[in-house]
């Protein structure tokens, strides 16, 4: 019986071994970092507004991707990306609106084409004063992340 129980708890000890040994071979641990998509700037972004404390935000930047993400923020509102260098101004992409969940947090991806360059001094983020999601309206800034 003793031999039997032996047996079978080595088999299973094999076997998990032997199904584990390729998943650790091809680095599936998922403790590497993933080199291509690398951060290349990581930034914090700034509240705008001395009383707003609960706000934070950052920005991600990699050699192909912008990434922004915000919470805390006014929630199911519409936010715009801009880059801004004095009085410059320019929207993010293509489609630089984005709107906020329903705990007010923002998530918003650029796929970068070519490298950032030193064109832009900060990225800031309006909010829509009105709630509408064109550009129309009022555009208020909120945050913002200094690219210098």
């Amino acid at each position: 019986m003793k031999t039997r129980w032996f047996i079978a708890f080595t088999s299973v000890v094999l076997a998990l071994a032997v199904n584990l040994s390729p998943v650790t071979a091809l680095g599936g641990s998922g403790s590497e970092p993933d080199n291509a998509g690398e951060t290349v700037r990581k930034i914090k972004m700034i509240p705008l507004e001395e009383k707003n404390t609960h706000t934070y935000g950052w920005v991600r930047i990699s050699a192909d991707t912008l990434s922004l993400g915000a919470n805390h923020l006014a929630p199911e509102n519409f936010y715009t990306v801009y880059f801004e260098n004095g009085a410059d101004k320019q929207t993010v992409g293509e489609e630089p609106t984005l709107k906020t969940s329903g705990v007010g947090e923002a998530k918003f991806t650029l796929r970068l084409t070519e490298p950032l360059g030193a064109k832009w001094g900060k990225i800031v983020l309006y909010q829509h004063v009105d709630g509408k999601e064109d550009l129309t309206g009022e555009l208020k800034p909120v945050m913002e992340a200094k690219l210098r």
